[in-house]
């Protein structure tokens, strides 16, 4: 038993294992292994926040600037109503408020997003559009993406799969955040897909960039934790640790494929939501 389980380890299943109360020494590994586990899943969940609290500082200098064109327009209309006074024409009042109104819509969508990703809750399954969260996550980072590179989404509207929103979204923000660092010149393409493979119970979601590539002999440790090629300071080797992680959480599997100086592909399948 002892053996099986050391196999089970190596091959990244850390799934507590029965103990028997034989009273000699192979029950002994056995509780050291289920503590060892223990050990490895509370530093799962610390790195987990640490990246967290990572990605909600980039998100919210992101979101100070998101901002910004709402509340200006809005301080605009504003002006304008008060200048205006009682001589204003109530079709142009009209107009002046209801573009109020939808500014205001567009503020509260941005803070809500942001407030909803740093929530920290507990690892919950529920149905979920893969396509909204993929909106969201897109919004949520749209002032970081240089506006020479286009991200492109290519998701079925009513594509349902049996996930955590908030971990998922997680998943997209860091692969596309990834992707953004990896062009290095002054456009790109980022290009999010999804198709359901009914016959597996499987979604398979794609995200392609046209950055500088992975070298071939880094494709068995890019998800490694710390592992990272970027500058100091510019990464913590910690993202697609934690995609890979959250993927594993949901039963799912992550690939890589690329060719250095033509992009990356990463190939996620997520399991499909059951129709009762």
């Amino acid at each position: 038993m002892a053996q099986r389980a050391t196999v089970q380890i190596a091959n990244g299943n850390f799934n507590y294992i029965q103990v028997q109360n034989t009273g000699d020494e192979t029950q002994r590994v056995i509780e050291a292994f289920n503590h060892m586990v223990a050990e490895l899943e509370k530093r799962q969940e610390q790195l987990v926040r640490t990246k967290k609290l990572s990605s909600i500082g980039i998100l919210t200098s992101g979101v100070a600037h998101q901002l910004n064109n709402p509340l200006n327009n809005i301080s605009t209309s504003c002006q304008i109503l008060l200048e205006e006074g009682d001589k204003a024409d109530p079709e142009l009042m009209h107009r002046l408020l209801s573009n109020i109104e939808q500014e205001v819509n567009r503020a509260r969508d941005t803070v809500k997003g942001l407030l909803d990703f740093s929530r920290d809750r507990d690892f919950a399954i529920a149905p979920a559009s893969l396509d909204e969260v993929a909106e969201r996550s897109i919004r949520l980072v749209s002032s970081h993406v240089p506006s020479g590179i286009e991200i492109q989404k290519d998701i079925p509207k009513d594509l349902l799969l049996d996930i955590d929103i908030q971990r998922i979204q997680e998943v997209f923000l860091n692969l596309i955040i990834n992707a953004v660092q990896a062009i290095e010149s002054s456009s790109g393409l980022i290009k999010i897909s999804a198709r359901p493979d009914q016959a597996a119970g499987m979604a398979l979601i794609t995200f392609e960039d046209t950055g500088i590539g992975i070298p071939e002999k880094n494709f068995d440790v890019i998800f490694d934790p710390f592992f990272t090629t970027k500058e100091v300071g510019v990464g913590t080797g910690l993202g697609l640790s934690i995609v890979y992680g959250i993927i594993q959480q949901h039963k799912g599997s992550i690939s890589v494929e690329s060719k250095v100086g033509e992009g990356t592909r990463f190939l996620i399948r997520l399991p499909l939501h059951k129709r009762v």
